[in-house]
């Protein structure tokens, strides 16, 4: 593929070092030379010096053969404005890094008025991977798909857990929830269980499934001993303002210093 990259930050440079195969043919753009020219000392990529908001800039690194287009600068509007010019230039697949809180409140919006195709916002993400872990404080793993509609939880089977000895088959009569056993990790084999497999204990179980079963069928389980009630958040970050609005949809109480 043909990818361009804007900005050489910890991101830019994250996804052009992980990026960089034989497969894939990258192209940096750079406002600062010096950057610029430590990171094409570094990896085997071309690069440009430029503003990517310039339409000359996108026209030289040859946007319009572009397979993917992702702007990760530090300037929200750079972003956005570069992406714009791309997806008029005909690049086939445009990305933004997209932080400002008043951008990605208007989400849907901003990406369908201005025709990007995806918009990132690091902070939001991590915002919600922190209020996920807050609701399920026990769970070793918390994973979302559709919007966070579908939840994936990986829990540890204890002695005392009514799943300890339980045939799958068994498990809708005694919880009476819709969920799906996924994967069973058993020290260090993994099973897809059919309806005939027995949950041990210190086994590893995923289950999934709608949101509001999978968290009934978690609390059912008695490994929550107590509800979080209360956050106490050290710094006014964009991150805290993205947590700070989910934990306060969760009845959370929620203290900022």
């Amino acid at each position: 593929m043909n990818i361009i990259i804007v900005g050489a930050g910890k991101v830019g440079e994250y996804l052009f070092s992980d990026l960089n195969t034989l497969e894939n043919d990258i192209i940096l753009i750079e406002k600062s030379n010096t950057i610029l020219n430590d990171m094409l000392s570094k990896y085997d990529i071309m690069g440009i010096c430029g503003n990517a908001a310039s339409y000359d800039t996108l026209e030289k690194a040859g946007v319009s053969n572009a397979d993917v287009f992702i702007s990760v600068t530090e300037s929200d509007e750079i972003n956005i404005i570069s992406c714009m010019f791309a997806k008029k230039m005909k690049a086939k697949y445009t990305i933004a890094r997209v932080r400002n809180p008043e951008y990605s409140e208007k989400y849907d919006f901003v990406k369908e008025t201005l025709g990007i195709d995806l918009m990132i916002n690091p902070e939001l993400v991590t915002a919600r991977d922190i209020s996920r872990s807050l609701k399920y404080p026990f769970a070793h793993s918390v994973e979302t798909f559709a919007d966070g509609r579908v939840k994936l939880v990986g829990i540890s089977v204890g002695k005392n857990s009514p799943l300890n000895n339980l045939k799958i088959l068994d498990l809708q009569k005694v919880f009476n929830h819709q969920i799906l056993i996924a994967i069973v990790q058993r020290e260090n084999d993994i099973f897809i269980p059919s309806g005939n497999f027995i949950i041990k204990e210190n086994d590893k179980v995923y289950f999934t499934g709608m949101d509001k079963y999978v968290y009934k069928f978690y609390n059912k389980l008695g490994v929550e001993k107590k509800k979080i009630e209360s956050v106490c958040i050290i710094g006014g970050s964009k991150i805290a303002y993205y947590l700070i609005s989910n934990l306060i949809y969760e009845n959370i109480n929620v203290k900022l210093i």
